[in-house]
């Protein structure tokens, strides 16, 4: 996307994953059921960070979007339904998944960002962005807590770890 704008990015390419990756994915996967809630609650962060671009004034971005928000769509069914599978396994898969969806929560509200970010509203008015941070981390909370809450899971402190705000 940058080289259609004859930005040369590829000097990323050549940095450590350390240094390139969200704080999201340096976190350490070991077991099933971190794999599950990881496409639950962070693929789903990725499908609402996707959908900022629907109709954004970046054309060549907008026309991508179907295809990459599909895969995204089955990684999250894919986790959600694990999640849901492993949870209902009874006390030590549902203790298990408890655990990872702790980690994995706090996680995902912190992909967001700050909810006071000064950027938010310079992306919006360029029509790169639809929502503040705080908004889509909302919708994102009221969206999966109910799911969380039917697998018979505690929704986990929302504020525990966290280190955007």
């Amino acid at each position: 996307m940058a080289g259609n704008i004859g930005v040369d990015v590829s000097f990323v390419l050549t940095e450590p994953n350390e240094k390139r990756y969200l704080d999201a994915f340096r976190g350490i996967i070991n077991t099933w059921e971190d794999f599950a809630v990881f496409g639950f609650l962070i693929d789903r962060v990725g499908r609402y960070q996707l959908e900022e671009f629907f109709n954004c004034t970046y054309v060549p971005l907008t026309a991508v979007l179907p295809v990459i928000i599909k895969e995204e769509m089955g990684h999250v069914g894919y986790g959600e339904s694990k999640t849901a599978e492993l949870a209902g396994k009874g006390d030590e898969g549902k203790e298990k998944i408890q655990q990872s969806l702790s980690y994995w929560y706090t996680k995902a509200l912190d992909m967001f960002g700050r909810s006071e970010s000064t950027r938010d509203q310079r992306y919006i008015y360029w029509g790169l962005k639809r929502r503040t941070n705080a908004q889509a981390r909302q919708e994102y909370i009221d969206e999966v807590n109910p799911i969380i809450e039917k697998m018979g899971l505690a929704v986990p402190d929302p504020l525990a770890g966290r280190q955007y705000l």
